[in-house]
């Protein structure tokens, strides 16, 4: 286990790598409220001048205003998928090797390292959701993102534990899913600082991460794709953490909305039945 928090003392390089990592983060959000603002900006400009958009000029529009998308990010983790999420082979491992959605329900999470919520739920279902990974009657996508990042004084700890897991994703992939898990232990507070970036490279290396990769979280090297995750999950309608989705082959993809109860393997029975999982 990591040590107390409150016993942690950074060193003054430590501080200026979190120094840093808080202004880079403060940046990806300005640059992403500009962007904001210019699709405002779009919108106004065509209602005050009268102009009659037709649904062609309003796409190109649209489609020409920058943002942040996974198709532009370079450095991605591995097993990234399309919509956001890091695919577990059934090892755990990051882009391990995994049944595929045709054989097998595949089982998505979203989450935020900061969401009390969130915890509960790694708690409750973690050990019964690798019985059935391991087995290969599920594949699991981990969406982890920073959507509570007002709830750290101002900090950007959502953002920050992210991008530390998705290096250790990137790096070390078999060790993502120890980290992940180990983030939840060691949760902080909503309405707190957070964990320093000391604390979780501590929590990492405790994890089996090693020292090449935690010395990289201060980089925040990951953070195009933090943040491109984050807007993605917004864009596909995720209202909050944590969200769970089961989808059996062939059938379609239903919100598990009674993970609380913990029967995560009594849910995918459900679904693989073509029964509702929250019944």
């Amino acid at each position: 286990m990591a040590r107390n928090r409150n016993d942690q003392r950074p060193s003054t390089g430590r501080a200026e790598a979190r120094e840093a990592a808080r202004l880079e983060a403060e940046r990806l959000k300005a640059e992403r409220e500009a962007k904001a603002r210019r699709r405002r900006t779009v919108t106004i400009a065509s209602i005050v001048g009268g102009v009659v958009v037709t649904v062609g000029l309003a796409l190109a529009v649209y489609f020409t205003i920058p943002r942040d998308s996974l198709d532009t990010v370079e450095v991605q983790p591995a097993g990234s998928q399309t919509n956001g999420g890091i695919l577990l082979g059934r090892d755990g491992t990051a882009g391990g090797e995994a049944p595929s959605s045709g054989d097998a329900v595949t089982v998505e999470i979203y989450s935020d390292y900061m969401c009390p919520y969130c915890g509960m739920l790694e708690k409750g279902i973690a050990k019964r959701l690798a019985e059935l990974r391991e087995s290969g009657e599920v594949r699991v996508i981990l969406h982890p993102v920073a959507f509570l990042e007002g709830y750290s004084n101002d900090t950007q700890y959502s953002t920050r534990s992210l991008n530390h897991a998705a290096t250790v994703a990137r790096d070390e992939p078999d060790k993502f899913l120890a980290f992940h898990e180990a983030l939840f232990d060691n949760q902080p507070d909503e309405n707190t600082e957070g964990l320093t970036d000391a604390e979780m490279v501590e929590i990492a290396l405790e994890a089996g991460v090693s020292d090449e990769v935690t010395a990289l979280f201060a980089e925040m090297e990951m953070a195009d794709w933090v943040s491109a995750v984050t807007n993605q999950a917004q864009a596909d309608g995720i209202p909050g953490t944590p969200r769970v989705f089961l989808q059996a082959p062939g059938g379609k993809r239903v919100a598990w909305d009674t993970w609380s109860g913990g029967d995560i393997k009594g849910a995918v029975a459900k679904v693989k039945a073509g029964e509702d999982p929250n019944t």
